[in-house]
């Protein structure tokens, strides 16, 4: 016993200074050169972005332990297990030379197929810097991750829960071989939890123990508490060693490793899920197969990493096949018992927001985004984990006036599902009543949380170290989010997602699921070119929010300017314009679909120019002709204070000449020809301002002029009537604004969340004069061309990226 323990302690005197050297520096490293190495899959970092479940997989397991196809079947039934107890799968592999962490489905077939090739390496954390290092000499290596360069990679990438079969152990003989598997050594210095079934029978399991004891790993197995639990031996449910703890819950163990982040330990946990009994091979029966399989290694001289295999490669011979049906049915139960025990630290987490360990977060979804530095780290409370955060800007608030925002956005939180559709020589665009191959990447969004962010963005500046240590908000306009969240396991992600980045949550109303609504969901497929194909969205939640609980929220926060989306429900419209009004805060409508547009006019109480209750709208040309139609329909273009304002803006032969010249000059064909101009005038006496977005062709904007507004200059693109006298308007102008920037196809990544970032940008630019104390008007040419220049280059950022706010929005302030 002297001997393992100063076998062990050497080995952690040795290396335990080396690990942290490493550590330190990888996290540091540029994302250029860490890319080289290393590679999280979208699914994955998404997943750990948003405080999902993840667990980690070996595929040592695939490499060398199942032979092909046979292996592919195990890896997809293994990882379906890990879905099906509601966790993300996360195999982990060399492949063409890179570290992976998670795999595609064709990824998965492709490492399975290097079983049992003869430059298959089993990977180990000694063969990690070979194999990835080679590939800068052009020689590319495949490899299987064994549990201890499982739990390595599985750290780096925030992952602390990792499911397997068996763990290594101490080899009999290890007095005079010292052959122990660095498994032990691994759970020693990595915080990872290991979800095992025990160490392969074959091996010294007393010398086990004592050495994971010696290397700080707490051992706990599944069983009753106060009731004899024993250390299982792999294809045994007990060894006859007790063992040190037990657990009885996926619950207890995830409140250990949780424990063990939280104090900053850095061992590993070792969780034992004995073999499900109906397959459990009995002691009496594995016993001889085991000491004839370990003798004739010895005989062999089979040592080093190729014993294992071997040994048991004997073991599936002697026992005609048995031990391969134990193998599967022992690894498919701790998938399930990995997922189980994820799932439930996920819950931990998001309900008390604990520290950070030393592993590494993936905070942003550009795949070349690297590990956060050891400072930014720590202050992980100021950032997103999901689902990858929409920003990497922190929006700190000041508890000294948390009640009073400047610009008040109400509307949808949810989690948002982009499937990019991958085409095909027959199928170059996406079908109906079919499914599509895509690749599926998940963020947080809603209309009302996209416009939230790019308004903060843009107002909070880009991501800088300072803006994380501050724990008061720059001085500035403030803004907060009104919406809903359902307190499942999705909600309670997004809460703590939006708390890390330091969001004001105080508006945020928290549902039971017991009351039937779920947090919103927001799933849009796009064709090849990123414009969107069709969509699906669950907003119930949202459409529920109350109109008493609207009423206080806006009454507290006193603001300037509210914007709500198209999700509210008609009742909640009527209630925030009319508490808007009666404490002077202009009203913003985006529509958010065609559809719900038109809910703007189920609700009363709007008011007529220049007793309108809402000011402004940026609806899209599809969502303009809806709210047109619809108003037309419900009677609202029949009114007289209407049909007073209609007739007094003087749409006369020269304008409409003008608009068809402009039309000409810019290649608009659609204003006229569908009558876009024509159903803008026709709203404009409820809605004074809008802003039709037109795609790649730029934007729209119509104002009706009070009657003191100045006199345009003549312009191409700004056209005006002159209203007719002792009216309440002194007309209308119209003004094209063509796009910002002409953005090649090649570099559209996504159209999702390209109007919100527009309409964000412009409200937080609006606020920021207000506050300056310009008092801006939208009919004075120049503050019209600055918030829309503004709005259009924000839009310009998210059209380039794949989050729902781009990046470089909160570079704007700066550029401007």
């Amino acid at each position: 016993m002297v001997l393992m323990r100063n076998l062990a302690r050497l080995s952690r005197s040795g290396t335990s200074g080396l690990q942290h050297s490493v550590q330190r520096r990888a996290l540091t490293v540029a994302s250029s050169p860490l890319t080289k190495f290393f590679k999280v899959s979208e699914e994955v970092r998404a997943a750990l972005n948003a405080r999902k479940p993840v667990v980690a997989l070996e595929s040592a397991i695939y490499t060398h332990g199942f032979p092909y196809p046979g292996n592919v079947a195990l890896a997809q039934d293994i990882e379906g297990q890990i879905r099906k107890y509601g966790a993300v799968p996360a195999t982990i592999c060399v492949l063409d030379g890179v570290c992976r962490v998670g795999l595609d489905s064709k990824e998965l077939v492709q490492i399975a197929e290097t079983s049992g090739k003869k430059n298959t390496s089993k990977v180990s954390r000694r063969d990690i810097p070979y194999l990835t290092g080679m590939k800068l000499a052009g020689k590319n290596f495949n490899g299987g991750t064994t549990i201890a360069a499982t739990m390595i990679l599985a750290e780096m990438a925030g992952i602390k829960v990792f499911a397997t079969g068996g763990l290594g152990g101490v080899h009999r003989g290890a007095e005079s071989t010292m052959d122990i598997s660095a498994d032990l050594t691994e759970l020693g210095r990595t915080n990872v939890a290991v979800i095992s079934s025990g160490s392969k029978a074959f091996l010294d399991l007393e010398k086990t123990l004592e050495y994971l004891e010696t290397q700080g790993v707490p051992v706990s197995t599944f069983g009753k508490h106060g009731e004899r639990v024993e250390f299982p031996a792999f294809y045994s449910r007990g060894s006859g060693l007790l063992s040190p703890n037990v657990v009885e819950t996926a619950k207890e163990a995830a409140v250990i490793i949780h424990a063990s982040h939280t104090l900053g330990l850095t061992s590993g946990q070792l969780f034992c899920n004995p073999i499900p009994k109906e397959f459990e091979i009995p002691t009496s029966e594995i016993t001889a197969i085991i000491a004839e399989s370990v003798e004739k290694a010895r005989q062999e001289g089979v040592i080093g990493k190729d014993n294992t295999p071997y040994i048991l490669a004997r073991i599936k011979e002697k026992s005609g096949g048995s031990s391969i049906s134990a193998n599967k049915a022992l690894v498919m139960d701790n998938a399930r018992m990995g997922a189980q025990i994820a799932v439930e630290l996920a819950m931990l987490e998001t309900v008390d927001s604990p520290a950070e360990s030393k592993a590494g977060y993936f905070m942003h979804s550009d795949p070349t985004a690297s590990l956060p530095s050891p400072k930014s780290h720590q202050l992980s409370s100021c950032l997103s984990s999901s689902f990858p955060p929409s920003s990497s800007t922190s929006f700190c608030i000041e508890e000294a006036d948390k009640d009073k925002a400047d610009l008040l956005i109400i509307g949808s939180i949810a989690v948002d599902y982009t499937c990019a559709y991958f085409p095909s020589r027959s199928s170059p665009k996406p079908s109906l009543a079919t499914s599509n191959p895509s690749a599926i990447t998940e963020t947080i969004g809603g209309v009302g949380h996209n416009v939230f962010t790019a308004a903060c963005m843009y107002l909070n500046g880009p991501h800088t170290s300072a803006s994380f240590t501050s724990t008061i908000s720059p001085p500035g306009p403030k803004v907060r989010l009104i919406t809903a969240l359902s307190s499942d396991l999705t909600g309670q992600s997004l809460l703590s997602a939006l708390k890390s980045r330091g969001v004001d949550t105080s508006g945020i109303l928290v549902r039971d699921p017991a009351a039937g609504v779920s947090t919103a969901r927001y799933i849009a497929l796009n064709d090849a070119k990123g414009g969107l194909f069709t969509a699906a969205a669950d907003m119930r939640i949202v459409e529920e929010m109350g109109a008493e609980y609207l009423r206080k929220e806006i009454e507290r926060a006193k603001p300037k300017w509210v914007c709500i989306d198209g999700n509210l429900s008609p009742q909640a419209i009527a209630e925030v314009v009319k508490v808007s009004h009666v404490i002077g805060a202009k009203v913003a409508f985006e529509p958010t679909s065609a559809h719900k547009s038109m809910r703007l006019f189920d609700s009363s109480g709007l008011g007529v120019f220049p007793n309108n209750g809402v000011h402004l709208a940026a609806p899209n040309e599809y969502e303009l002709k809806a709210m047109w139609e619809h108003a037309k329909n419900v009677g609202f273009l029949e009114e007289m204070e209407w049909f007073k304002v209609v007739d007094s803006v003087n749409v006369d032969s020269m304008f409409r000449n003008s608009i068809e010249f402009l039309c000409q000059t810019h290649k608009l064909p659609g204003l006229l020809e569908q009558g876009l101009i024509q159903q803008a005038i026709s709203l404009l006496p409820y809605i004074p301002t809008l802003f039709v977005k037109l795609g790649a062709k730029g934007v729209l904007s119509l104002h009706l002029l009070p009657p003191n507004s100045p006199q345009y200059p003549p312009s191409p693109t700004t056209i005006t009537t002159i209203g007719r006298p002792s009216t309440v308007t002194r007309g209308v102008c119209a003004r094209y604004f063509p796009p910002a920037e002409k953005v090649p196809q090649s570099e559209v990544v996504s159209v999702n969340g390209v109007g919100d970032t527009f309409l964000g940008v412009l409200l937080a630019r609006m606020v920021e004069l207000e506050l300056a104390g310009k008092q801006p008007s939208l009919a004075e040419q120049g503050v019209l061309g600055d918030v829309i220049g503004l709005g259009q280059k924000g839009a310009v950022e998210t059209l380039r990226s794949a989050e729902a706010v781009g990046n470089g929005v909160g570079r704007l302030r700066v550029r401007w």
